[in-house]
């Protein structure tokens, strides 16, 4: 029985001072991720701030204008176009116009109705003073329009009717689109016209000339259903 009580003693002396390491030992700490300092971070790329306000201030392309040609006003008369662009390119657009004229003389007055429609190509998509989501029709463009004009040749006195002619044009323009704000149009344009008088008793003949167009107007979106 001694010999057991012995054995057991001296295994206690044995373990106890590796208890005693144990216990005194620092506990266990999970290892932290390592990270990255933030002065060895790759920099953010240059003006890459300035490009983000500059998407901010974008519009969304306006596809309407109503156009106004104030040149018309010297002839005593009124000229509007409406444009319509494509919405799945808005680079193209389609320009129905109608025009009003009314000059004088002495002797004679005349009447001068015409319409016209042209198809416009706006290369860019793009224009100064206002920037766009995408392509939008402003900027510089090609156009090609077709027109058909009547006139009536009135008396001065009685407003009798003494003949009346048409004359069928055909013009190759080239211009340039400033939108304004995204709201207001102003475009300048050269242009190509030839055309051909109708008047009876007369022969008619192709007539080659040139134009300069000008027009104010209100760019807009229609609301989709």
């Amino acid at each position: 029985m001694k010999r057991v009580t012995l054995a057991l003693l001296f295994a206690v002396a044995l373990a106890s001072p590796a208890l005693a390491q144990e216990a005194s030992a620092p506990p266990a700490t999970t290892p932290e991720p390592a990270t990255t300092p933030q002065a060895l971070m790759p920099p953010a790329p240059p003006g890459a701030d300035d490009r983000a306000r500059w998407k901010r201030n974008l519009r969304a392309p306006t596809h309407n204008a109503l156009l106004l040609y104030p040149f018309a006003f010297v002839d005593r008369g009124f000229s509007l176009a409406y444009e319509r662009a494509f919405r799945a390119d808005p680079r193209f657009a389609i320009l129905g116009r109608f025009a009003f004229e009314a000059p004088a003389s002495a002797d004679y007055l005349s009447r001068a109705v015409g319409v016209g429609a042209e198809g416009r190509f706006y290369f860019l998509g793009r224009g100064p003073f206002t920037r766009y989501h995408g392509r939008a029709p402003v900027g510089p463009y090609v156009g090609a329009r077709v027109s058909v004009t009547t006139t009536w040749l009135l008396e001065s006195k009685g407003g009798s009717v003494v003949g009346t002619s048409e004359r069928l044009g055909m013009e190759a323009s080239f211009g340039c689109r400033f939108p304004i704000a995204g709201i207001v149009e102003l475009t300048p344009s050269i242009g190509f016209l030839l055309y051909t008088d109708f008047v009876e008793g007369i022969a008619s003949s192709v007539r080659p000339t040139a134009s300069f167009g000008l027009t104010v107007g209100v760019l807009f979106e229609r609301r989709r259903r």
